[in-house]
């Protein structure tokens, strides 16, 4: 079974090199700020690309960060995206007992609500960010804001990197960090992607439940190599690679998982956008004592998955991690 396999990407780096961007938020939240009456609270929502709604870590960067600038002009007058996300479920629960807006805007949010897109030009290297603020209680737009700065090339780099799906919010810290990390080293993998069912093409756009593919990896040197997974419903991790008919997992050169001819992956009941992390290592570390069968998923439980994490650290003599993406319909 590969079953929902979720992954991520680093959404709150601090980049040295982020100038340009700096100055972007530090305008955006000058202009959003003027807009905001009185002593009135704004809650800030996503920041999503121009051309989708699908959350990413460029958006949450973006917003956090436009966040944290009106925060120091509107000093406890700013409600951040995570806390927005926290208290919705709560909002929706409090609207079917007391159905009166003006109740619901005093007891969660905000009078205003701000959202936004960006959108990033390869081009050119420009990032342009549009900005939309929303008066709830009149359920008018309020004001708009938009910057559009040049990136530098180590920049665009960096951002173009976090212009990519994120993962749910209410992973635990300890599952946030592990997914976020590229291990300890940048020697052992040069790329991983997705390929089809054979493992002669790359796969560039969709996957269909039902579908058939492989994971092709390019190892800069001979390796030990894991992939691990997130079931997204369950929030567990699981053992992809190896398995069970998979013991042997020294390898080196380009190879696609599994490699047995005639032998893929296959989607199962569950859309959306899901990640693989390869993991290769240059010794091996021992997995097979506390992995958990069901259903023939070798699954990580909380504490399993801490130890294996420590494993990593202990015994792969240095570690590197990438990150595979696809959306599955």
């Amino acid at each position: 079974m590969l079953k929902r396999v979720i992954l991520v990407l680093s959404i709150l780096t601090v980049f040295a090199s982020a100038r340009n961007v700096d100055k972007l938020l530090n305008k955006l939240a000058r202009d959003v700020a003027r807009r905001v009456e009185g002593n009135k609270k704004i809650v800030c929502w996503e920041i999503v690309p121009m051309d989708d709604d699908i959350p990413t870590s460029m958006g949450r960067y973006l917003a956090l960060g436009l966040t944290s600038r009106l925060g120091d002009r509107l000093p406890g007058q700013v409600i951040d995206p995570f806390e927005g996300e926290r208290s919705i479920g709560r909002e929706l629960e409090y609207r079917l007992q007391y159905p009166t807006p003006s109740e619901i805007f005093k007891q969660f949010q905000g009078d205003y609500s701000m959202s936004g897109r960006y959108t990033i030009l390869p081009e050119t290297r420009q990032l342009k960010v549009y900005i939309e603020i929303f008066d709830k209680l009149t359920a008018t737009i309020a004001g708009t804001a938009s910057e559009t700065v040049k990136l530098e090339p180590g920049e665009f780099k960096e951002f173009d990197d976090l212009d990519k799906r994120r993962p749910p919010s209410d992973l635990s810290a300890e599952a946030s960090k592990f997914l976020t990390s590229s291990g300890t080293t940048a020697s052992l993998i040069n790329s991983a992607r997705l390929m089809d069912g054979d493992g002669k093409e790359p796969i560039t756009d969709k996957l269909k439940i039902g579908d058939f593919f492989k994971v092709e990896v390019d190892l800069k040197e001979q390796a030990y190599l894991y992939i691990v997974g997130l079931d997204i419903p369950s929030k567990g991790f699981y053992l992809v690679y190896p398995g069970s008919l998979e013991q042997i997992n020294l390898l080196s050169g380009r190879i696609c998982i599994p490699g047995a001819e005639g032998t893929a992956f296959r989607t199962v009941d569950y859309g959306g956008f899901n990640w693989f992390k390869v993991i290769a290592t240059r010794k091996k570390v021992e997995w097979e004592s506390f992995t958990s069968t069901t259903g023939g998923v070798q699954w990580l439980k909380p504490d399993e998955l801490m130890q294996f994490i420590g494993n990593l650290n202990a015994q792969s003599g240095g570690w590197q991690a990438v990150l595979t993406e696809v959306w599955i319909e």
